[in-house]
């Protein structure tokens, strides 16, 4: 891809916004392994649940927090 290219979208305000929220997510990933939380247990899954909300500043579900989502059924499966 030309360098012009990436610098503009590198640019946009909504990649700069993306990159703030997987360095969110990343801390949330972290924490979930640092607690060594059981994926098996219905409690433990609540709290990885609530670390990925606290951590990206979101409700349950909403439709741009995929990657939120995604990286907790990431983190539930390893």
């Amino acid at each position: 891809m030309p360098k012009k290219i990436i610098d503009k979208v590198k640019a946009h305000k909504d990649y700069k916004n993306a990159q703030e929220k997987q360095k969110k997510l990343d801390k949330a990933a972290k924490e979930i392994k640092d607690k060594k939380v059981n994926m098996s247990k219905t409690t433990d899954i609540i709290i990885a649940i609530a670390i990925v909300v606290a951590a990206t500043s979101t409700f349950f579900f909403p439709g741009d927090d995929v990657a939120a989502w995604g990286l907790l059924l990431r983190a539930i499966t390893r």
